[in-house]
């Protein structure tokens, strides 16, 4: 018999999911329009082509833009969300008028004579020293060293997505008022609840941040929330507001954990698709009528 303290705890990690996904659906629009991704992109690639003290781009720059290779890979977009090393590699090398056939031993002495700026010079002198002692070309360790410094980008990414993905979470658990607490109280207190959170869970997908979805999804987890006080909207607790305020801290930070971690802990609690692994049903079994079974056939009486 399915315990009901598990489908307790299955319906409100659905709540948290459906409250994570529209964190994450939301913040994927806010970062599309302030062009995050991209602002990060073009922060890495003038760290490597200029001083990062210089304000305005410097002729390297510019030219690495509007070069052919960049301009094809890109599509001529001049916001691009990524970047592939190996593209970036070539065209800087095109940008500091350096052939990438070229040995290490010939591109340094090329790289020294270039008329680029010191701090592009120092980058690709570097690499050429490094280059020589990994026995590898200057274009596969200018491809590696941009590798990293995206790495780095995508950490200042994180930053920011997770920055607002938290305030986000704050916003639509205080708009639900979806206090972890009474959730805990009220879906124990009201079965048919859990069946209509089952029924909402048996929609999501792990990879689903699309707008449209997510909206419908809240719409329909903040009516059941609201149902016979489920959280409590109506009037707030006035006799503790430190069960008001601890109940909807645990949500937020639940929210901010986001959907896979939810989706994950999920797989691991509930029942798998397959019928052999899945424990018996909550519904009492009927006993299964024998049957009984015929006699072998050199045992039947002609």
């Amino acid at each position: 018999m399915t315990m009901p303290s598990l489908d307790v705890f299955v319906s409100l990690i659905t709540v948290y999911i459906v409250l994570a996904l529209t964190v994450s659906a939301l913040t994927e629009i806010i970062t599309r329009l302030v062009g995050l991704r991209s602002t990060g992109l073009k922060s890495g690639i003038r760290s490597i082509l200029q001083d990062p003290n210089v304000k305005d781009l410097t002729d390297e720059t510019k030219k690495f833009w509007n070069s052919g290779i960049i301009k094809s890979a890109t599509d001529g977009d001049p916001s691009p969300n990524s970047l592939d090393a190996l593209t970036f590699a070539t065209a800087a090398l095109a940008t500091a008028g350096l052939d990438p056939s070229r040995n290490v031993d010939q591109a340094k002495t090329l790289i020294a004579k270039a008329n680029i700026n010191t701090h592009l010079k120092d980058v690709l002198t570097g690499l050429s020293d490094r280059a020589l002692s990994r026995g590898t070309t200057l274009h596969d360790e200018l491809a590696q060293h941009f590798d990293a410094t995206m790495e780095k980008v995508g950490r200042w990414y994180r930053h920011w997505t997770q920055g607002f993905a938290f305030a986000f979470a704050i916003v639509f658990t205080i708009y639900l008022n979806a206090n972890t607490l009474d959730l805990l109280h009220q879906l124990t207190a009201h079965p048919e609840t859990r069946l209509e959170l089952a029924k909402i869970q048996s929609t999501l997908s792990a990879g689903d941040v699309d707008h449209a979805n997510a909206s419908k999804n809240l719409e329909a987890a903040e009516k059941i929330i609201n149902k016979d006080t489920l959280g409590d909207t109506e009037h707030w607790p006035d006799w503790h507001w430190l069960h008001v305020g601890a109940g909807l801290l645990i949500t937020i930070l639940a929210v901010s954990l986001g959907a896979p971690f939810w989706f994950d802990v999920l797989g691991r609690i509930t029942p798998k698709a397959s019928g052999a692994d899945r424990p018996p049903s909550s519904v009492s079994a009927q006993p299964t009528p024998a049957v009984a079974k015929s006699p072998p056939a050199d045992d039947k009486v002609a």
